[in-house]
């Protein structure tokens, strides 16, 4: 990569790195007989800590360091973990190459800064997620709409202890890609129970979150949201009120002869 780097880009990618404020240490996990995508990630990771003083770079191997890989969780190569003060769950499985250098990029200053850059409630929201949270983000270094899912994947791990985030390059793990069907990029796979297809909001990730490790807060805060933005029409009946329409039952005709007056504006009770 290094003989790629014109001067130009390299003089952005040192003003991007200058904004660094603590240390962040990338942990390479390859092969023993490093793959090809192993020696192209190894001479990424080195050529991006080349350009600032606040990077290092660490190379790891199984047998030498069978620790670390439990440690980390490492099953396949190559794998890049960035850490700073602590693990974040952080994990690059592939090239953060194409596409996903940028993800590769905003995740070193993401934990250099200390600041997810999530929305302030969603930061306090996510922080409190306790159960174990496993995100697989599945990419191709081409897909446009990849990164954005990629480092909202990252933003949770760093906002929660519980949860840890993977990005799964499709093109050097298609073992993985047949296993949870990915047919398009990016998907987002948590926990091994549901999948999410391309990339989408913060809260549309945490309400998809949520509905997996704790079903019953998942209704309660999805209705109050539906509240809030006036998208939530029915609720229980009031008896104090006078409606418009009041209709006996509960079965296709009822709720078809609720339906069009409603769709006028008429308070209806079913």
């Amino acid at each position: 990569m290094s003989e790629l780097l014109n001067e130009t880009i390299r003089t952005e990618l040192v003003e991007i790195l200058s904004h660094m404020e603590d240390p962040v240490r990338l942990l390479l996990f390859v092969e023993e007989e490093p793959c090809a995508a192993c020696l192209r990630q190894q001479e990424i990771v080195e050529t991006v800590a080349a350009l600032s003083e606040k990077l290092d770079v660490t190379i790891l191997k199984p047998r030498e360091h069978p620790r670390e890989l439990e440690r980390y969780g490492v099953d396949r190569f190559p794998a890049t973990v960035p850490v700073g003060d602590k693990d974040y769950g952080i994990r690059f499985f592939g090239v953060t190459a194409g596409r996903e250098f940028s993800s590769f990029l905003q995740t070193i200053l993401m934990i250099s800064t200390a600041y997810s850059g999530l929305a302030p409630q969603m930061d306090v929201l996510v922080s409190a997620i306790r159960q174990p949270v496993h995100l697989q983000v599945f990419v191709t270094l081409t897909c446009p709409y990849c990164p954005r899912m990629v480092h909202l994947a990252h933003q949770f791990a760093y906002a929660s202890d519980s949860v840890r985030s993977d990005v799964i390059e499709g093109s050097e793990f298609p073992e993985l890609t047949a296993r949870y069907g990915v047919e398009g990029v990016p998907k987002t796979i948590i926990n091994e129970a549901t999948a999410i297809d391309g990339a989408v909001a913060e809260s549309v990730l945490y309400l998809a979150v949520l509905r997996v490790v704790d079903p019953d807060d998942h209704r309660r805060i999805e209705t109050s949201m539906r509240d809030t933005q006036g998208l939530r029409k029915v609720r229980p009946m009031d008896e104090a009120q006078t409606y418009d329409v009041i209709i006996v039952g509960g079965g296709p005709a009822a709720l078809s002869a609720a339906l069009y007056p409603a769709r006028k504006g008429l308070d209806v009770g079913l």
